[in-house]
This record gives structure tokens, sequence and C-alpha cells, in this order.
């Protein structure tokens, strides 16, 4: 999974000669907006890495440990790094534990517990957004946007969940169980031009522009 993490290549974003063909219009009356760097169109989910120096879609994180981007097309491939080196980390703290306690074992018993819970911890949290379909620049806006929504109407909606199930397979892209494990099955296709936002989240922002109306 490391390997995949490090090396599945990310696809080139679209430069914005080529917007017309998807939009029948000016550039600046598109629903996309085009990245000021790299002056490529940059879809909804899409950030810019300065270390990369290119556009991710869906990007999670710069990782310094794998020195990759993390994004749409190695999510799959980080999550499932760092939750089995994890649980891997636990399990030999738990079997390192009723042998006797020399310096070289504590040593080796504090390394596999203390790393081992950070990762899991770590890993934990990246399950949450997974199953809310979040990425870690998301969920700091998503907070942003809760703490300053009025008290009465106050309710914690990610613009992307639709349902556990939906958001797993979105984000892990797989078909079968058995191609979550595998890191050479290939990863079910996915268009980062076709964004679905939770009708949801739609109806919350809904009754927040008349709330906003109404007090203007």
């Amino acid at each position: 999974m490391y390997i995949r993490t490090v090396f599945t290549k990310h696809l080139d974003t679209v430069p914005t000669s080529k917007l017309c063909e998807y939009f029948d219009g000016d550039l600046v009356n598109s629903p996309y907006i085009n990245c000021e760097i790299c002056q490529c169109l940059k879809p909804f989910r899409c950030h810019h890495c300065r270390i990369c120096n290119c556009c991710i879609y869906r990007m999670d994180h710069h990782c310094i440990w794998v020195g990759q981007c993390i994004g749409i097309h190695n999510i799959r491939f980080f999550f499932l790094f760092i939750s089995s080196l994890s649980l891997s980390l636990l399990l030999g703290a738990v079997t390192t534990y009723p042998l006797p306690f020399s310096t070289s074992i504590k040593l080796l018993f504090t390394f596999e517990c203390v790393l081992g819970s950070v990762l899991f911890i770590f890993a934990f949290g990246h399950f949450l957004m997974i199953i809310t379909n979040q990425t870690s620049l998301e969920i700091s806006y998503n907070i942003m946007d809760y703490i300053h929504q009025p008290s009465h109407l106050r309710k914690f909606i990610t613009p992307y969940d639709l349902g556990i199930l939906t958001n797993i397979h979105q984000t892990l892209r797989f078909s079968s169980c058995w191609e979550l494990f595998n890191p050479f099955a290939k990863q079910v296709p996915c268009d980062p031009m076709k964004v679905v936002v939770s009708r949801e989240y739609i109806m919350h922002c809904d009754c927040l522009s008349e709330e906003n109306e109404q007090n203007q």
C-alpha cells in the first residue's frame, strides 16, 4: 500500500484553453474557476499544492512522510497503509508485553505503543472524514461555516455527504470487497467535473438564505 500511495500519479487537470469543450460561453461565466498559479481548470474540491506545483482533485493534504499529495487517486492506499501499520504496531505491543522487560524490550514496547496510538488516531480521523465525504481541508471550512450560522438554525451538514456507504464507495473507489484490499486492483473511474451535492445541504442553505433576507 505504501508503494501505491507514493507512486500513484495524479491525473493532469484540464488547461483553460480546453474549457470551451466543457462549457458553452466565456471563461468568466463558467461554474468552475481557473487556478491562478498553474492556469488550469479547477473543478470543485480541487486545490493547488505549492509543493507538487499542480492542482490535486479532492486534495486532503501533502504528506511529507510519503513525499506525495494525498488526493482522490491515492487516498484509498494511504488510508489502508496507515490503518494496517497502526494495527500492526498495536498488535506488536500486545505480543511484546508478556516478554521479560529488559531495556531493549521496554524501548520496543514504548515505540510500538506511542507510534501505534498516534497512527491509530490519525487513521480513525481519516475514517470519520471518509464516511462523511470530507477532506482535511474541507472540514476546516465546514467547521467555520457551522460556527457562523445563526444559533437557532445551526446544523453541521457537509456538502457532499450522500450517506455512509455511498461516501465510502465514492472516496475509496472500489466495486467489490476484495478490490478494497488489493493494491493492484483498478479503481472505479471518477469524473472531477461531476460533483454531487447533498440535497439536505442545499435545503439547509436555502433556509439560511431566507433567514438572511428576512434580517436585511
